[in-house]
């Protein structure tokens, strides 16, 4: 799936549905090693509104940190 295809998506969080409001063009070098082929860095926000970097592939989100507000 493209970037722009992701902006504005609605995916699974842990705790339920958050939406991809930012896409990176790389994931962070600590997770180069660990990630699949379609894993995107991604901030996503949730239903509360926190905003969170994320890796995201297909349908689902792994938060990885809240972001200062």
């Amino acid at each position: 799936m493209s970037l722009m295809t992701m902006l504005g998506k609605q995916v699974m969080g842990p705790d339920g549905p958050v939406r991809v409001v930012a896409m990176y063009a790389s994931l962070p070098p600590e997770w180069r090693e660990r990630a699949e082929w379609d894993d995107r860095y991604a901030e996503v926000v949730d239903l509360a509104g926190t905003r969170w970097k994320a890796i995201v592939s297909d349908d689902r989100a792994r938060l990885l940190e809240a972001m200062p507000s």
